[in-house]
């Protein structure tokens, strides 16, 4: 994990960022045209922007966008659990956590079922 700019050409600029190396375990969606995810993730550094905070080791279900060829997370975007008590503020949802209903809802292709 190390806190840096971002790469040359993003759409988001003058903000510090944490960089985090990553294993894609299970991708439920990807953007079009991308067979390999980028094995580097970028979040604000700073929480009143959002930013995550991760523990190296553990597993994570995350969202996040690609720009550029970059992917992004924010904390602003994670996916909510259906039981708002059992929502933490300012938490990433541990995958050990994520309730079975939603785990079974995460392959879900709207594209499939119109």
């Amino acid at each position: 994990m190390t806190k840096q700019p971002l790469p040359a050409g993003s759409s988001r600029k003058g903000l510090n960022n944490i960089r985090y190396a990553v294993n894609h375990e299970r991708i439920y969606k990807r953007p079009p045209g991308v067979s390999n995810l980028p094995a580097e993730i970028y979040t604000p550094s700073e929480p009143p922007a959002c930013g995550l905070i991760i523990d190296a080791g553990k597993e994570y279900l995350l969202a996040g966008q690609m720009h550029n060829g970059t992917l992004h997370t924010v904390l602003c975007g994670q996916v909510p659990v259906d039981n708002p008590t059992e929502a933490l503020y300012e938490n990433v949802l541990e995958w050990k956590n994520v309730p079975k209903e939603l785990q079974e809802k995460l392959p879900f292709d709207c594209a499939k079922n119109e």
